[in-house]
């Protein structure tokens, strides 16, 4: 977003004060000759195209002056005794003839001019984002049934899948601040080109990463090379297609990734099919081909928005040392978010089992009961997106309304506007939480036992439980660091997060390692309300002086 200010009128020149202190202290008055009317309409339509609402007539003066107005040419050309004289009756004029702006008390919404459908549609962002999601459990659960894989196989292509989203979440929050703000000024292939840039990047430190992966593990002897290739197939892919989601996310167009899913896996299914008589890795070849599949369908939509490069482009980016400068706190604050909710499967992956559990059933209880209560984190990020869409029209208005001399009401207005938005996206996270823990309840004993075998699921159950209390403080936390993100201050979203990593490791490895497995739920909960409390500390000291980082991030 752009900050709109009043330009400044130039300063009313020293011989001219002079002048003006002469014509209020002599005892003879000024002389005033019959203006011309229609002249000094003209003049005052040519002073607004500087200045749209001077305050006085000395801002009036100041402005004539600068148009090359004098004395002489005041006298001259419109009956005038002064520049000042002549300035005071094109002020008349101007308000004479000016239609009033509309007035707005500080602090009262400025009601966007948004569509009903276009409302709709970003409130369906949640149910958008959740989609891919559901599409990647169908993904890996049809493939491991095709394939009748075991479990070293199934746990290659899930830890490609988790190690490719936890490795990507950095790059993408990277790329959105530069390519944002060249998109709100109307230069899309400014974005792209950046963009571009930023993708070689990230795909040639993901080829290295993959190629370690794939070399350690063939050293180390510890999955065969079909279990390898799989992890690094699941890995790049979905690395490649998570990166192009965040662009999907910046062009509003976040459909086309749940169709491009949908289509990888329909042509993943017909590749396997037809190849299974011929290739004895026929299902890694469809996992390819449906992967390649997706990324094409999401290149095309990128594309289509962005412009593909021509040579007559000239682009200009800062130096590559300065955006790498200036992307590392985004990159850090998403890696590090990824990582906190990564920790607490880890320390499940690694606990300690109680009588009678088995691995098996400490991974499988973990995986699903936190799979499961993450739906509603996602479906209420449709009314955060918006929130921060309104956040800026709100400070745009604020900012027109206050007075430059109050600069703390600015906050107080942000601050305002923040709580009541914060209440509401309370609200609708508990109430998606709630409906959520109903459906669980009421499938747990009939469709949930048909997808997952388990001799007990009261582990899974008190997972589940713990699971959504997390990601609602997660998602409550989440809200807070969007302000300073779009504020562009990462550093202080980063630096919440580190606190909830931390205490989430403080009190999840000695409890998950030497108690049982199961307490890597409660340390997510604990670590959550940390994120919290460190979050809305910091947000509410960023928002009380808004009118310094709102100026800065413009």
């Amino acid at each position: 977003p752009v900050e709109i200010q009043r330009p400044k009128a130039p300063e009313v020149s020293q011989q001219a004060t002079r002048r003006r202190a002469r014509a209020v202290w002599s005892s003879e008055p000024a002389e005033w000759i019959s203006p011309n009317s229609v002249a000094i309409t003209e003049l005052a339509a040519e002073l607004l195209k500087r200045d749209a609402h001077p305050i006085d007539y000395l801002e009036v003066a100041a402005v004539l002056e600068s148009m090359g107005m004098t004395d002489q040419l005041a006298a001259l050309h419109y009956g005038a005794p002064d520049t000042f004289i002549l300035a005071e009756e094109v002020l008349k004029q101007l308000e004479s003839t000016r239609t009033p702006l509309p007035a707005h008390m500080p602090g009262n919404t400025l009601a966007p001019s948004w569509s009903n459908w276009q409302s709709l549609y970003e409130y369906a962002g949640g149910l958008i984002a959740l989609v891919p999601s559901l599409a990647l459990l169908i993904f890996i659960n049809m493939y491991a049934r095709l394939g009748q894989w075991n479990s070293n196989q199934v746990l290659a292509l899930s830890l490609g899948i988790t190690a490719g989203m936890l490795v990507t979440n950095g790059f993408v929050q990277a790329n959105m601040r530069r390519s944002s703000l060249a998109l709100s000024f109307g230069s899309p292939r400014t974005a792209g080109r950046f963009l571009r840039l930023s993708l070689q990047l990230a795909a040639a430190i993901l080829v290295g990463i993959a190629a370690l992966v794939f070399l350690a593990t063939g050293i180390a002897g510890w999955f065969t090379i079909e279990e390898r290739l799989t992890f690094c197939i699941a890995f790049l892919g979905i690395s490649s297609i998570w990166l192009l989601a965040g662009i999907l996310s910046l062009l509003r167009a976040p459909a086309w990734l749940g169709l491009g899913l949908v289509a990888g896996i329909l042509v993943g299914y017909v590749i396997d099919a037809l190849l299974t008589p011929f290739a004895a890795m026929h299902l890694l070849l469809g996992i390819t081909v449906g992967f390649a599949s997706t990324i094409s369908i999401i290149s095309y939509r990128v594309l289509k928005s962005l412009g593909r490069p021509s040579k007559s482009d000239r682009v200009f980016l800062p130096s590559t040392a300065y955006m790498l400068h200036e992307a590392l706190p985004y990159f850090t604050y998403g890696s590090v978010y990824m990582l906190l909710i990564f920790v607490p499967h880890a320390l499940g992956w690694f606990g300690m089992l109680g009588p009678g559990q088995s691995w098996n059933y400490a991974i499988t209880s973990i995986e699903a009961g936190l799979t499961l209560s993450i739906p509603p984190l996602a479906l209420a990020s449709g009314f955060a997106e918006r929130t921060l869409r309104l956040f800026w029209n709100r400070a745009l208005v604020a900012q027109q309304d206050i007075p430059g001399q109050t600069p703390a009401l600015f906050g107080r207005t942000l601050l305002r506007f923040y709580w009541q938005q914060l209440g509401r996206y309370l609200i609708v996270l508990a109430l998606i939480s709630i409906g959520t823990a109903i459906l669980f309840q009421l499938g747990s004993t009939t469709l949930l036992s048909r997808w997952i075998t388990l001799p007990s699921f009261t582990t899974l159950t008190l997972v589940f439980y713990a699971g959504l209390v997390a990601y609602c403080l997660l998602g409550w936390a989440w809200f807070n660091c969007m302000f300073s993100l779009t504020l562009g201050r990462p550093k202080i979203a980063r630096k919440a997060v580190l606190v909830g990593l931390a205490v989430t490791l403080v009190i999840g490895l000695p409890l998950s390692l030497g108690v049982n497995f199961t307490f890597a739920a409660l340390a997510f909960i604990v670590g959550a309300i940390a994120f919290v409390a460190a979050s809305s500390r910091y947000t509410y000291q960023l928002l009380k002086s808004a009118d310094y980082y709102y100026y800065s991030s413009c």
